[in-house]
């Protein structure tokens, strides 16, 4: 099942009398990395959020963001009288060591990172941390919705370039096998000169060395079998999930058989095989945003 790494949700929802909103964005990346973030810090939130996203997701680069709003009720503040003489006691061991001056304002103090704390015992946070769980799913449905119609596209643009490339493939063997016969009737129309000469018995052994050597270079025959194995191991593949890294393995194989090819190739079929690399190419850029 082809799900694309690519995707955007976003849900909102009161939680323990706070509006949040969850926004999850991913984009492709060949590893699986959860990044959150939140306007406020609650490191047990954002540590939990991350955890319970990255179970869902098999790749890509995961962008969370937290937004909270303000309390629809009122909520116990608290002040944490001993980080504000810590902050008053650097502040001002900071300003004499700089040869500055230095009032002490509480109304600044109190804007520090830290000094107002809503009380929250560990039950507490663990249900907060449950409350936005819940919300963050949500943004991860509605990621996954997008992910999934991404998804149905890039199946359809593999499918159309495996047809694609299997109309190739049967055209490079036809193509193969009539130079073939041409090669061959050629080959035959220079022995039989040779043999009026009187050369042959001289040349035979360095003509028979000639032979085995073009004949095993002209072969595309392996060639051709492998890439349509590749070629119906993409398709059984993208029923798979996840599979974009095996996606990937595949389609580096069959461009090392379309390379092998078209080194083989004779003029005509070397047109056919840069048709046939362009074709894996597309497929390549497109495989790397699969999960």
């Amino acid at each position: 099942m082809i799900i694309s790494m690519t995707g955007y949700g976003r849900a909102h929802a009161e939680a323990a009398d706070r509006e949040v909103a969850v926004e999850i964005k991913s984009v492709n990346s060949k590893a699986k990395e959860v990044l959150v973030k939140a306007s406020e810090t609650f490191p047990f939130v954002e540590e939990h959020v991350r955890r319970y996203v990255a179970q869902h997701i098999a790749r890509g680069r995961v962008f969370i963001s937290i937004r909270f709003g303000e309390y629809t009720k009122k909520a116990p503040v608290g002040i944490n009288e001993k980080l504000i003489k810590e902050y008053a006691c650097s502040l001002g061991k900071t300003a004499k060591k700089l040869g500055l001056t230095y009032q002490c304002d509480l109304k600044d103090l109190l804007l520090l990172p830290g000094v107002l704390e809503t009380p929250r015992d560990e039950t507490a946070q663990e249900l907060y941390a449950r409350a936005i769980e819940k919300i963050a799913s949500l943004a991860l449905e509605r990621l996954a919705h997008t992910q999934k119609k991404e998804g149905l596209f890039l199946e359809k643009l593999f499918l159309k370039e495996l047809r694609y490339l299997e109309r190739l493939l049967a055209k490079a063997r036809a193509c193969h096998q009539a130079y073939v016969v041409r090669y061959k009737a050629k080959l035959k129309k220079e022995i039989s000169a040779l043999i009026g000469s009187g050369q042959c018995n001289e040349l035979f052994p360095r003509l028979q060395q000639e032979i085995s050597s073009i004949a095993r270079t002209m072969d595309v025959a392996e060639e051709c079998d492998r890439l349509q194995a590749h070629i119906a191991a993409y398709r059984r593949t993208t029923k798979e999930f996840p599979c974009g890294k095996k996606l990937d393995f595949i389609i580096q194989e069959m461009h090392r058989e379309v390379n092998t090819l078209s080194q083989k190739a004779s003029l005509d079929l070397s047109t056919i095989a840069v048709e046939m690399k362009s074709s894996v190419e597309r497929m390549r850029e497109q495989v790397q945003n699969v999960q």
